[in-house]
């Protein structure tokens, strides 16, 4: 073929032969670099597939995790158990707080689903308590808070009740919450909706005790619904008069203006030692109980009275007492003196039997007795009381307190003015 060129048709042929390769090869590398890159895109997005497939996995590994983590705090699937373990309770803590003045009506069950399967169940509840107190709306948020479940308040209503008397706010609220509980989907019935559950996952109750004790003191220092803290006064008692050796204990009462404050008292100054300040169950007074062994004399006492407002206001006064001394009683009349028989005894004869033996008579007419004595007897008429020591004819010879005193037939044992009618001598 070459022979029958020209050169020049030749040397254009070379040409071309030479730089077709040279032409070819750039577009084979660049066929070969997007196939290549081509190759790599599909590898990358099967690799991009796989990562969002693992991804997906641990998303829903961990969402599965989540919740089975939530039915533990969850109520029981049977919606209809687990709403009424939950409306007992909830009804037990606002009687306990609130007073049985509360009413709670169950509004509604609502069910959300992903595709065909329950998820869970939202049950909403309306809980009123009327005529209550800041101190007990706290209570009942600490105490709703610090259940481990699956609860909100999603509405709360505090309503400041107004006194009819003069037209001001009271520090009396009404109150309506909003109370949405959950049911999730295969949970399990709790034996005790109050028992704490402990979940790395979780803390429902969210801050310590002592945390909500902070809070609860700075809330319940002011009520934001009411009007200004107005300050307690003591209630005056002038001089209390007691008498000596009494049981002393004196009633301390106050008033505030301010409806529902707490009234503490405290005592401030005392001139003796174990006195003490009692305070009575109403909060709105207390008992001042003072040593019963005060001398005779008068007594003053400093006391005071804080309320728990926003700022705490405070009121002292004095409280005297005076110790008066006890009468005493007149002395009683001397009783009269009794009757003494002796007075009207007679010794009535001295006597020998026939056996030989001596024998005195002595007759106690007030009771109507005669006396039989020998020697060596011992007698007992009235306040006489004696022994016969010697009887002889006409005679007889008695020993009394001491003495040898002798009576005749006739004479009494005891007058009026001597201690016996007889005559004595002294015994040696």
């Amino acid at each position: 073929m070459f022979k029958n060129m020209s050169p020049r048709e030749r040397m254009l042929a070379l040409i071309v032969g030479i730089s077709l390769p040279v032409l070819l090869i750039p577009l084979l590398g660049y066929q070969a670099y997007q196939s290549l890159r081509g190759t790599k895109g599909l590898i990358k997005a099967q690799q991009d597939q796989k990562d969002q497939l693992e991804l997906n996995q641990q998303r829903w590994m961990r969402a599965e995790q989540r919740r089975n983590e939530l039915r533990r705090f969850s109520l029981a699937s049977n919606v209809q158990q687990g709403r009424a373990a939950y409306r007992d309770w909830l009804l037990q803590q606002a009687t306990e707080i609130f007073g049985d003045d509360v009413n709670l009506d169950h509004r509604s069950d609502v069910t959300r689903k992903s595709g065909n399967q329950d998820v869970y169940t939202e049950s909403s509840f309306l809980l009123t308590a009327d005529r209550s107190t800041l101190g007990q709306l706290v209570e009942f948020l600490e105490t709703f808070e610090s259940l481990d479940c699956l609860h909100r308040i999603r509405r709360m209503t505090v309503k400041p009740l107004t006194d009819l008397q003069n037209q001001t706010p009271s520090k009396e609220l009404d109150l309506n919450f909003e109370i949405d509980v959950l049911s999730v989907a295969g949970s399990d019935p709790r034996e005790s909706l109050t028992e704490p559950i402990e979940s790395e996952m979780f803390d429902l109750a969210g801050y310590s005790a002592e945390a909500r004790k902070e809070w609860r003191d700075d809330i319940l220092r002011r009520n934001v619904f009411g009007p200004p803290n107005n300050a307690p006064r003591l209630s005056s008692s002038g001089t209390r008069r007691f008498t000596e050796g009494d049981d002393i204990e004196l009633t301390i009462s106050a008033r505030d203006e301010d409806d529902g404050d707490l009234l503490s008292f405290e005592l401030v100054d005392s001139p003796m030692a174990g006195v003490r300040i009692e305070p009575d169950r109403d909060g709105r007074s207390a008992t001042l109980v003072v040593p019963a062994d005060l001398a005779v004399g008068r007594y003053q006492f400093t006391v005071a009275v804080t309320d728990d407002g926003f700022p705490a206001k405070t009121d002292q006064g004095q409280v005297s007492i005076e110790i008066e001394e006890r009468e005493q009683p007149p002395a009683p009349d001397p009783p009269e003196p009794e009757f003494d028989v002796a007075i009207a005894s007679y010794v009535t004869g001295v006597v020998r039997d026939r056996d030989g033996v001596w024998r005195v008579f002595i007759d106690n007419k007030p009771k109507g007795e005669l006396l039989e004595l020998t020697i060596g007897d011992e007698f007992e008429v009235g306040s006489v009381s004696g022994v016969v020591l010697d009887l002889a004819p006409g005679r007889a010879t008695f020993e009394i307190e001491g003495e040898f005193v002798d009576f005749r037939p006739g004479q009494v044992l005891k007058n009026e003015t001597r201690p016996s009618s007889g005559s004595s001598r002294r015994r040696f």
